[in-house]
């Protein structure tokens, strides 16, 4: 540009201004803008949306132009003045990366400096230097001179900070907490970005693996997925180095798992030495229930450990032992008059206890009572209800004798087909986990308001305390239940990952 040139356009801005004959006015949506060289900034990939949630002042200059040069302190108080109150300062030229960065030494410049850019052309920019203020959604509301409108520059900036919408770094995981068969090993995770720079960085918690990907405006994330909760958390930070983050579970379902340290009780159903439990067979003796209700106990050695599993009975029959299990070895039939009694086998402690098994229902409680006795210690009760039909899983966590805390799982069960259950309660939160690989699982949370502790050192399964119309009907296998490692943590989060003390069979 020759010198005429340079004074000709420096005499017009005022005019240009005055006439506000730009390609965009205040009130509407700030243009894009690009640079070939970012000077001050940890990423080179900035644009309009690397800004939003922050108010922009965008200044238009040129290196030879005395105005801009003069206005440099201006633009210099503006960023230290209102950078804590998260205004981004940036000014752009279409001069090449050698010249803007020699001028940037040399006024000693902080804030952003883009240059070859050729956005003024998309702000119809003619005139230098021009400045625009943009509030933190990205709309104009301010246009002038650094120069000769410093005080009104300045209540520009003010105003919008004072209107500017507080928000974290705009890390946005659009894909919604679930959960998927234990055949799906890998999900795709979803999200949006509006402020990060750079790169943002990935990691799997429960696997440990992790990554990271370029900062797009929209984002696809692939993640192989180990068996439990899958606490995947996508981490970025804006051009101001603060950090953003957010999260998302994909509990990947867990199929039957080895004997476990965190296992109070634990029955395979596999190594019985007889698949008969018959009064006086070699593999049991006879006791008096501690119901003392005259029925008789069969208590045969189910493990290498010698520990006794006390089987009770409400009718002429035992619970049978049939073969070829879905999880392996044998399992368990109920016929609907049946309970196994487990001895010295308790929860030691509240809040701190799980419970899964797999089942298989023959039949459905009657109307009149509709409780099906699934899994009995104080204070939890697990129970199957009568839906419309349909099979459903109740839980009861008792506060006090007379006050239960009730929680339903949505998930409908159909006779014939086998379930997997997880009970996990922890940090006064309450998950049950019901469904199987085909039909999905369904994952119900409640918050606790206290437990009662523990009163009895024995679990009932197959009944709830002798109730005859409660007796399950139908098939388990692979139960067990144990502690988990009570965590300072939310429950969302934690709770999920204190699943790993199960491991697959």
């Amino acid at each position: 540009m020759t010198t005429r040139q340079k004074v000709l356009t420096i005499a017009v801005v005022g005019l240009l201004i005055a006439g506000n004959i730009f390609a965009v006015s205040v009130g509407q949506p700030a243009p894009d803008i690009s640079a070939q060289h970012w000077i001050n900034s940890s990423s080179q990939n900035l644009n309009i949306n690397s800004f939003k949630g922050n108010v922009l002042v965008l200044e238009f200059f040129a290196t030879w132009c005395p105005h801009c040069q003069s206005s440099v302190p201006t633009m210099e108080n503006l960023y230290n003045k209102y950078k804590s109150d998260g205004v981004a300062v940036v000014a752009l030229s279409d001069e090449a990366y050698a010249t803007v960065n020699n001028f940037v030494q040399s006024y000693g410049i902080e804030y952003i400096v883009g240059s070859e850019s050729s956005s003024r052309n998309d702000y119809g920019v003619v005139g230098v230097p021009t400045v625009f203020v943009i509030d933190d959604k990205g709309i104009i509301t301010w246009i002038g001179s650094p120069e000769t409108d410093q005080a009104a520059l300045d209540q520009a900036v003010a105003d919008a900070v004072d209107a500017m919408v507080t928000a974290p770094v705009g890390v946005g995981i659009i894909t919604p907490d679930t959960t998927v068969p234990n055949n799906v090993t890998q999900y795709t995770i979803n999200g949006t970005n509006d402020s990060v720079v750079g790169t943002m960085t990935w990691q799997n918690q429960l696997t440990g693996s992790s990554g990271s990907f370029p900062a797009t405006n929209s984002w696809t994330l692939n993640v192989n997925l180990g068996d439990g909760g899958n606490l995947i958390t996508v981490t970025g930070t804006n051009i101001y180095g603060d950090e953003g983050r957010d999260s998302v579970v994909i509990y990947r379902a867990i199929l039957p798992y080895t004997d476990d340290i965190h296992n109070i009780g634990l029955l395979h159903f596999d190594a019985i030495v007889t698949n008969t439990w018959a009064d006086g067979s070699p593999d049991c003796f006879i006791a008096v229930d501690d119901n003392s209700s005259g029925r008789t106990a069969c208590a045969p050695i189910m493990n290498t450990s010698n520990d006794y599993w006390h089987i009770a009975r409400d009718d002429s029959t035992m619970p049978s032992f049939q073969t070829n299990s879905p999880y392996s070895g044998n399992y368990l039939h109920f016929d609907g008059g049946d309970a196994i009694i487990v001895t010295n086998n308790a929860w030691l402690t509240t809040d701190n206890m799980y419970l899964d098994l797999s089942f298989k229902l023959d039949g459905l409680p009657n109307a009149s009572d509709n409780y099906m006795g699934v899994f009995v210690v104080e204070p939890v009760k697990v129970y199957v209800q009568n839906i419309g039909g349909n099979g459903r899983i109740l839980t009861i966590v008792y506060k006090t004798a007379t006050d239960g805390q009730f929680m339903s799982s949505s998930k409908t069960l159909t006779l014939g087909n086998w379930y997997h259950l997880s009970l996990l309660i922890t940090n006064n939160t309450e998950k049950l986990i019901v469904g199987n690989d085909s039909e999905g699982f369904q994952t119900t949370t409640k918050s606790l308001t206290g437990m009662l502790d523990v009163n009895m050192d024995y679990v009932v399964i197959g009944n709830s305390f002798w109730v005859p119309s409660r007796t399950f009907q139908g098939d388990m296998d692979e139960i067990r239940w144990g502690t988990v490692i009570p965590e300072p943590f939310s429950f969302g989060i934690i709770g999920l990952l204190s699943l790993l003390i199960f491991r697959r069979k």
